[in-house]
């Protein structure tokens, strides 16, 4: 949904890391892959931090990521020149946004939880 908003950011990670761009046939995979590495990433980190400050995990993971979406989805990507500026892309791909941030939080909250219980 919010795809066609965001610049070809494997691009310029592929430059970066390979110094060559990517193939048009790679492009999907390949930001599905940063999308999913930095998800993996934060979500390790809510962890690790919600064990030793337990106030990252206030609003059950979803003050976490609302932190998230508005310094990354709104301020970070943007300002990389990864997305258009947050003023053209539509109120409703920012809500889309929020929304999904919000329930990859919580359900970051429950699953480190479990984990916690498990341990």
């Amino acid at each position: 949904m919010a795809g066609k908003y965001f610049i070809a950011r494997n691009d310029v990670i592929s430059k970066n890391v390979f110094g060559r761009k990517l193939p048009k046939s790679r492009k999907k995979l390949a930001g599905e892959a940063v999308h999913y590495a930095m998800g993996t990433t934060l979500a390790a980190a809510y962890g690790a931090l919600g064990e030793v400050s337990p106030v990252t995990t206030i609003g059950g993971g979803l003050a976490f990521d609302t932190a998230v979406w508005m310094f990354a989805d709104e301020v970070s990507v943007p300002a990389l020149g990864w997305s258009k500026p947050p003023t053209k892309i539509p109120l409703s791909i920012h809500i889309y946004a929020l929304v999904s941030h919000l329930v990859y939080g919580w359900t970051t909250e429950i699953v480190r939880r479990a984990a916690r219980k498990a341990l």
